[in-house]
């Protein structure tokens, strides 16, 4: 499967590449309507919320934080390995920046 963790093409460009190898392609329903805003490739599956996902053995779940680099970022977590995936939200301490901006509400940032 191929999980898409907010709109911007960093994260969507290969959505419909992935559908086409027999891939199953996810995303909320909130990146699903900036995606199709903005005139970027959408995800076959929809998640209405924060969702748990049983492929196998594994289990990781995805979690809404809040706003921040996007107004859709979510956040994945995988329990069993105790790594938490969040893409673009969240940067490494050495970071000077947030990186791009031009879609945060960086007023909200700090919160989430």
């Amino acid at each position: 499967m191929a999980l898409a963790t907010h709109w911007h093409s960093d994260k969507t460009a290969g959505l419909e590449y992935y559908r086409q190898q027999g891939i199953r392609t996810y995303t909320t329903t909130q990146t699903d309507v900036f995606s199709e805003k903005n005139g970027h490739k959408r995800a076959e599956f929809l998640m209405a919320g924060d969702t748990v996902f049983q492929i196998g053995q594994y289990t990781f779940e995805t979690y809404y934080p809040g706003e921040g680099h996007t107004a859709d970022n979510i956040v994945v977590w995988f329990g069993q390995e105790k790594i938490l995936y969040a893409g673009c939200l969240v940067k490494g301490a050495e970071a000077e920046t947030l990186g791009y901006l031009g879609d945060a509400n960086v007023m909200e940032y700090a919160n989430t």
